[in-house]
């Protein structure tokens, strides 16, 4: 048999298989509970995605079937109830969150119907086709921007300051577009109180970077437990946010020394990245984003 992974709680190494995410090529993959709602439009049968019910995960789920079509994403769900469908047009969609921390992977959708959506890692390239065509339908690059031809300098900083922010921006960042402004923000730990052998921390601020692009901007963090346990971060969570879909943004100061990088979003709630009052990047980055909104 094989061996258990490190940190899957228990999971044996063929549990954890059974229940990746697989990529199906015909109708006759498709399981018997979602024939009668799977649909094929034309004569090209749709990338189709088939996520596995799954109870030994960190997050519970229900089995699942995704389409993507030209202009929209379709989610068949079997549930408790029966088999639901959650249509997300593309056009609806606000922005994207995906997350990879060790081996659990997540991709969830905001907008008028947001959908949430829980993998082993593993299935990680498999989702990387659904993420691109609903960047590619959203992320209109502006025709007015020019190049910027120091955008290697803007993220080699990351170089030494964390490699990991560096790596995942570069794989992130779309094809032929143009990065215009960098912010980077540092872990802060101060006033620590250690009694009994624990440690309280009553200040945190977790480390992130912030990349405008010409049509998107994309926002990396780290893991947020990483703030309660003081332990290294093995992962990140990346938003994917379309200029087109972005109203303004703005910084904000309040009284405990910070600025607040506001994303006011259509169609869903604003976003807001913390960063140290001592900052100086912040409010240039703010306004390069507010230009090209504008244009």
């Amino acid at each position: 048999m094989l061996s258990n992974p490190r940190g899957l709680r228990g999971m044996s190494s063929i549990m954890t298989m059974k229940a990746w995410t697989e990529k199906l090529n015909s109708s006759n993959d498709i399981p018997e509970v979602f024939k009668d709602h799977f649909y094929q439009l034309g004569k090209n049968f749709p990338y189709t995605i088939y996520i596995p019910a799954n109870s030994t995960m960190l997050k519970k789920r229900n089995e699942k079937l995704l389409s993507l079509y030209d202009d929209s994403l379709t989610v068949l769900e079997n549930t408790k109830d029966g088999v639901i469908e959650i249509k997300c047009s593309f056009d609806k969609i606000s922005y994207i969150e995906k997350a990879s921390i060790l081996m659990l992977g997540s991709v969830k959708i905001f907008g008028e119907t947001p959908v949430s959506l829980y993998f082993n890692t593993m299935g990680d390239k498999i989702f990387s086709t659904i993420i691109a065509a609903i960047r590619k339908k959203l992320s209109i690059n502006k025709k007015n921007i020019k190049h910027n031809d120091d955008e290697k300098d803007l993220l080699e900083f990351l170089r030494k300051g964390n490699l990991k922010y560096l790596n995942s921006a570069l794989e992130i960042i779309q094809d032929k577009e143009t990065v215009h402004s960098v912010v980077f923000q540092p872990e802060i730990r101060t006033k620590i109180i250690q009694k009994r052998g624990e440690k309280t921390i009553l200040k945190y601020l977790s480390s992130h970077v912030t990349v405008l692009t010409s049509s998107e901007i994309i926002h990396i963090r780290e893991d947020k437990s990483k703030s309660l346990t003081m332990k290294s971060s093995y992962g990140t969570v990346s938003l994917i946010i379309p200029l087109e879909k972005v109203n303004k943004v703005e910084v904000l100061k309040d009284k405990e020394e910070m600025k607040r990088l506001v994303v006011d979003i259509e169609g869903t709630h604003n976003l807001e990245f913390h960063f140290d009052i001592a900052n100086e990047k912040v409010e240039g980055f703010a306004k390069m984003c507010s230009d090209f909104i504008k244009v």
